[in-house]
């Protein structure tokens, strides 16, 4: 076993490029997408979200009243579908350039 002084070195020039891979992967945008509700900054995402979230409630009394509901299968896996699908949606649509 050959601890030297080259074997060091060789092993300090390797991860120079690992830590500048990284330290240039944590640059992005400016800064976050967000909101002013009321006072307060909300983040865009979140808002999505909910929109997804209530849009898919609003879908489930729809399919219930036109008997659509009592035919769907995996209930639970099909209404987060929906929900994250309209928030992805209302995300291109908000923010797609």
């Amino acid at each position: 076993m050959n601890t030297g002084k080259g074997t060091s070195m060789t092993m300090t020039r390797q991860k120079n490029p690992i830590a500048l891979v990284l330290l240039l992967s944590l640059a992005s945008c400016s800064s976050a997408p967000s909101r002013d509700i009321l006072g307060s900054f909300f983040p865009s995402w979140m808002l999505c979200a909910v929109i997804g979230v209530i849009s898919s409630a609003v879908c489930h009394k729809i399919f219930a009243k036109l008997g659509i509901d009592q035919t769907i299968p995996a209930k639970l896996l099909i209404y987060i579908l929906l929900a994250a699908t309209i928030a992805f949606v209302i995300w291109l649509i908000w923010f797609g350039n």
